[in-house]
């Protein structure tokens, strides 16, 4: 239970780490195989991609620091070229480093040997990659952290399950566009606006938002939320008046791509918390959490307080309440004299009622959090690790709620889809309320 709060709380020891042969066997034999199978198929595209293009070679850093050249195609500048160069056929030539034992199918990210080489002590025995997890995670704008650490769990877990494993979803996510720079600071899809953000920014944020001397509301929008702003205008002007809209989930991702506006980082609710619970514990923060099923909030408490014992939650209450009694709630977090309150009532009841009282409640942060304290508290869990870093928690979340979620999972994402195609095409104009 929660074992996503101690993934993204944990911190990832750098010492060396001791021989594990059996993996390294089964390992390799898997690279020999699949580059061997490969061979055939590969045999006439590289043929022809020889015709277009020429064969370079690039140094790069392998095991225990040696250099070694991997061979790739370089393409002629024109449509064509640049449509192969993006395709990645350019790197069919990298089966020969595999089988030669140079690289890995799956392994850290291989880098250019440019001047003094320092392979990090942990990983000086992996063979670098062809696909690395970092690069998945990139591809899905779930790349919080640093390479080093993704790498790092990498090493711990490795094997020819894993490995395997991460090569089929590396497939399933190789028609998501490939990483880009972002340059945009506020995206456009549907009727919303969202700013464009990577975790630290949006946590520098929030960080500043506790220093201000005024109340401000923080929303997070997923295709379900668009969707819904699409038909409600007071939804649409609550997010239009917020002061910090951050991206939720793969399909916002997906759709900023069709945009042509990449998103820096798929900046959710539920990775957020444990970053966020970082920085509140670090400021000496007051917390007050608010929805969610009698009794949620108080197992969410006893979360927090077991791994940030320093961040104090100064009230709870559930998220059952009428209108009546919303007046009644707000003087309750007031007088709490919480910071930040976190509201976890869903889209738009949450949004509505922080905007209704935001100025009555009394903190410097009212915080949007959908189905957050289901996670936290174990009510629902949360999808495994492979599924986050491949886009496919929606799945699981599915999985979990046939009866509930198939509406919001098939139905809604096509009917995001299509509103997003509509936009991109020009045939649906955003409202302007």
């Amino acid at each position: 239970m929660n074992t996503w709060i101690d993934e993204s709380h944990s911190t990832v020891s750098a010492v060396p780490l001791p021989a594990n042969h059996r993996a390294d066997r089964g390992l390799r034999l898997m690279d020999l195989v699949l580059a061997l199978l490969a061979c055939g198929p590969l045999l006439v595209p590289a043929l022809l991609l020889l015709a277009v293009g020429r064969l370079r070679s690039q140094r790069l850093v392998g095991r225990y620091n040696a250099v070694f050249k991997r061979w790739h195609f370089e393409f002629p500048d024109s449509t064509l070229g640049r449509w192969l160069q993006g395709s990645g056929l350019a790197q069919l030539p990298t089966v020969w480093s595999i089988l030669k034992g140079d690289m890995a199918w799956v392994g850290p990210q291989a880098h250019a040997a440019d001047g003094e080489l320092d392979c990090h002590p942990a990983l000086a025995t992996l063979r670098p990659g062809w696909v690395s997890i970092w690069q998945l995670q990139q591809r899905t704008a779930v790349h919080f952290g640093t390479e080093l650490e993704s790498d790092l769990r990498y090493a711990r877990v490795r094997g020819v399950r894993h490995d395997a494993g991460v090569l089929l979803r590396s497939a399933l996510t190789l028609w998501m566009a490939a990483p880009r720079a972002a340059d945009q600071e506020r995206v456009c899809i549907g009727d919303v606006e969202f700013d464009n953000v990577d975790m630290r920014q949006a946590l520098e944020r929030i960080s500043r938002m506790l220093d201000g001397n005024r109340t401000q509301q923080v929303s997070f929008v997923n295709p379900a939320c668009i969707n819904i702003a699409a038909g409600n205008r007071a939804y649409r002007r609550v997010l239009a008046r917020a002061a910090l809209v951050l991206p939720d989930g793969i399909g916002v991702k997906i759709a900023a791509d069709v945009m042509r506006s990449p998103l820096r980082q798929n900046v959710n609710g539920t990775d957020l918390f444990p970053r966020l619970c970082d920085v509140l514990e670090a400021r000496g923060a007051r917390l007050f959490l608010l929805g969610g099923q009698a009794g949620v909030a108080q197992k969410v408490a006893r979360v927090v307080r077991k791994h940030w014992p320093r961040l104090r939650v100064v009230g709870v209450r559930d998220g059952f309440f009428s209108l009546a009694e919303e007046g009644e709630v707000a003087a309750q977090v007031r007088a709490s004299g919480a910071d930040i309150v976190l509201v976890a009532r869903g889209v738009p009841m949450q949004d509505l009622f922080i905007d209704r009282h935001l100025h009555q409640l009394g903190v410097k942060v009212a915080m949007g959090v959908g189905g957050l304290f289901d996670f936290v508290s174990g009510r629902i869990d949360r999808a495994p690790r492979w599924m986050r870093d491949s886009g496919l928690e929606w799945i699981y979340r599915l999985m979990q709620e046939p009866s509930r979620m198939w509406r919001r999972y098939i139905i809604g994402n096509f009917t995001f889809l299509l509103r997003v195609g509509l936009q991109r095409l020009g045939l649906r104009a955003s409202a302007t309320d």
